[in-house]
Parts: structure tokens; sequence; C-alpha cells
């Protein structure tokens, strides 16, 4: 369950990416599944922090270095989450972070590397800008340089940095009224007799960045998208993420096959699961708003 940029990254790559099937518990990936993959030809691993939640880095830590695999931590929507005050992005090699205008922190789009080790970051910084072997603050004398390996354009503008900046002022804040948010929508669903279940919540010690999907259950679980349109015609617009398990999408099924007993769950999730809003622009009175619609939908 994740974006279908976790598995074009590799593929563009030249690489083939092994899918491991979610939990139905949060999410993430269900890292009981591992010990049946084979491990012959696999050089790393890429896990998803899903909707927030951090996943369980200590197993996934544990059996990267057993088996000795290099892992990158995708914590595209997990800007603040952490794992006993680790943050998420420095339990594995390199994580990945995104700025798209949906997240926590936004810079319009791009993104943000992080890792515990100099030596990714310098490879990654030289990746990003060329190739060239020296930064601008590097160079002895303006404009000259050397290029000693390929790379592209991936440096992120001025001007979208000064946007993502500028709320780096109020992101703790904003983090705080999203738990808040969530905490509320969690308490007036649990009085309502609706037929959803919040999926993932934080263990005890973890910490997430509250973003709400929610599972419809049995009672109403065949017409999730008439559920969606039905909010969309009351002003309420939901979401989903996402659409297909990432193996199910027409590129990776008519490239590798798909065997829908493989991934149950992530079809469970993909299938049957919205989006709830709760960004801090949301106030009570329209959170109350919001959990009025859903009875009256239901």
């Amino acid at each position: 369950m994740s974006h279908v940029a976790t598995a074009h990254a590799i593929e563009m790559l030249g690489l083939k990416p092994i899918f491991v099937d979610a939990n139905l518990s949060d999410g993430n990936i269900d890292v009981s599944k591992l010990e049946g993959v084979n491990l012959e030809r696999v050089r790393g691993m890429t896990y998803v922090h899903f909707n927030g939640v951090p996943a369980d880095v200590k197993t996934l830590t544990s059996f990267c270095k057993d088996n000795g695999l290099y892992s990158v931590e995708d914590c595209a929507i997990s800007l603040g989450a952490s794992v006993e005050s680790i943050p998420v992005g420095l339990w594995g090699d390199i994580g990945a972070f995104s700025f798209h205008p949906v997240k926590q922190l936004t810079t319009g789009e791009g993104g943000m590397v992080v890792s515990k080790y100099d030596e990714h970051i310098t490879k990654i910084s030289r990746i990003k800008a060329f190739g060239v072997d020296q930064g601008f603050n590097e160079r002895k004398i303006p404009g000259v340089y050397n290029v000693d390996s390929v790379g592209t354009n991936n440096r992120m503008a001025e001007l979208p940095a000064a946007i993502g900046y500028g709320q780096l002022n109020s992101i703790e804040q904003d983090l705080k009224i999203r738990e808040k948010n969530f905490n509320i929508l969690k308490n007036l669903l649990a009085n309502e007799n609706l037929p959803l279940k919040i999926l993932g919540e934080n263990s005890k010690d973890s910490k997430g960045v509250y973003n709400l999907i929610v599972l419809i259950d049995e009672r109403a679980r065949k017409d999730r998208n008439g559920v969606i349109l039905a909010l969309k015609s009351l002003g309420l617009e939901c979401s989903v993420y996402y659409p297909h398990p990432i193996p199910r999408f027409k590129y990776y099924q008519d490239r590798y096959g798909y065997d829908k007993q493989n991934f149950k769950n992530s079809t469970i999730i993909a299938d049957t699961s919205f989006t709830i809003p709760l960004g801090p622009h949301l106030k009570d009175d329209d959170l109350s708003k919001i959990v009025d619609f859903l009875k009256k939908v239901f």
C-alpha cells in the first residue's frame, strides 16, 4: 500500500520490485510475511510509513541487518513521526519525504532526503546536481568545477524552498492541531453507529502525524465509491489512499502478473477505505459537520 512512486523508483533503476502485503491494523508492511520472501537476489528494501503511522522499524531494521540489505524509508506523509524519539527516516539507511501539497509541509512539489550517513548525503548531493563534484560554496574559484559522475537536475529551486521554510515556524503547532482534530473525530465517530473503523493508531513507543483513513465494514463495504460521491454532493471532499495495491496497477500486472491472494489486506484497504479531512484549517464546528454528513450518507 503506497503511492506508485515507491515502486517506480525501483523500476526506473532497472531493478525488480518484490511486493509484500500490508497488515490490516495500520496498512504498513506485514512483517510476518518477510520470512516467505526469496532473498537470493534481493539487494535492499523500501518500506512505507503508511498514513503517517510508523512501520515496525525495529523488526525491519533487524531483518535488513541480518540479511545484508540496505533500507530506504518512504516517509512521504510522515514528517514529524518518530519511534522511541528517533525520527522516521533515520532508522534505515536513507529516508525520503514529500512536500506535495497534501503533506504536512509543502513546497508545492519536491521533497527531502535524509540519512545519518554522511557518505549517502554526499553522493545524493552530487546525483541531484548533474554529478558536479563541488557545490557552489565549495568552489575555491567561482564557476570552476569538475564532473565525476552522471547526475540529474533534482535540486529544489529557491522559491519553493522559501515557501517550505516559512512553514517551519508553524509546523509543530499544525501537527498538534492535527492530533487534536483526530481525537475529536475519533470520539465523535465512536458515539455513532457508523460502519467505519479507523485505520492505524500509534503504538506505545511511536508517534505518528495523524491522518484519518477509515475502513468501511461489511455492512456497507461494497459501496465505498458511492459513499465518496454522496459526501462530495454534500460539500465534503474525501479521497482514497490508494485506489489499488501497487501490484494491481495495470503496468505492474502486465509486467509481473498479479495474484490477489497474495495481497488480501492491501486489497481490502484499497477497495473499502477513504480519507476524512482533519487538517489544521478545520475548527470544532467543521469536525461536527463532517460527522453529521457521514451520518446522513450512511
